[in-house]
């Protein structure tokens, strides 16, 4: 009978934390796995990531909506991940979705976690896999670079992949439409394997680069 965000608001997770604390643990759409859990049959899975992101922040804390999410992603589609957060928990599939939000929150306090997802997205992506470390890259894996575009799409999922951020949110001059968005979305799950290799060998170099030692990805069990 309560509304989602009322629920998260009045738990206590493990320790009295900051919103902005927490937020250095949770990438701005959360893990690909706790998205499929938890929201199983939301078709917008970037929507629905970001919504259950900013819901982990809501818990205990006195937040809104817009204020969770713009510690995670500034520029995210406010009207429509609110929509979502306003719904979550209510159809069956996502009967437990509240609890387990809750209990991931207590975890996050709790843990050490090894990423620190507010530094990674703060960082100055500008010279992130240019265009011509692209194409030598292909020449080395012997897969043809593509145009343009595909050297676009590859360097956007390479940010989503570094920060844990929507590939729209990438600070680049050529922002992505339609289609194109579309590639940059399903570019590491489509490349060779052996080229999605190399680009993950690019990103951590980055992060060496920027002083920082972290694993590239992570997600709680």
């Amino acid at each position: 009978r309560h509304r989602p965000s009322t629920t998260l608001r009045a738990a206590a997770a493990g320790v009295a934390t900051r919103p902005e604390d927490r937020a250095r643990k949770i990438p701005a759409l959360l893990w690909p796995a706790w998205t499929e859990k938890l929201a199983p049959n939301r078709l917008d899975r970037e929507v629905a990531a970001s919504a259950l992101a900013a819901s982990v922040l809501l818990v205990g804390s006195d937040l809104t909506h817009g204020a969770a999410l713009r510690l995670l992603d500034p520029e995210s589609p406010g009207r429509r991940v609110s929509h979502l957060m306003t719904t979550l928990g209510r159809s069956r599939a996502e009967g437990r979705s509240i609890g387990a939000i809750v209990e991931l929150a207590d975890y996050l306090d709790r843990t050490d976690t090894p990423i620190d997802y507010s530094r990674r997205r703060a960082l100055d992506y500008s010279a992130l896999l240019p265009e011509r470390e692209w194409q030598d890259l292909c020449e080395e894996e012997g897969v043809n670079a593509g145009s343009a575009r595909r050297w676009r799409a590859a360097r956007h999922a390479l940010f989503a992949l570094v920060t844990g951020s929507r590939v729209d949110a990438a600070p680049f001059p050529d922002s992505l439409t339609g289609q194109a968005r579309a590639m940059a979305r399903d570019f590491l799950a489509r490349a060779p394997v052996r080229v999605r290799q190399a680009v993950e060998g690019v990103a951590v170099a980055f992060l060496q680069a920027n002083n920082i030692d972290e694993p590239l990805i992570w997600a709680p069990p």
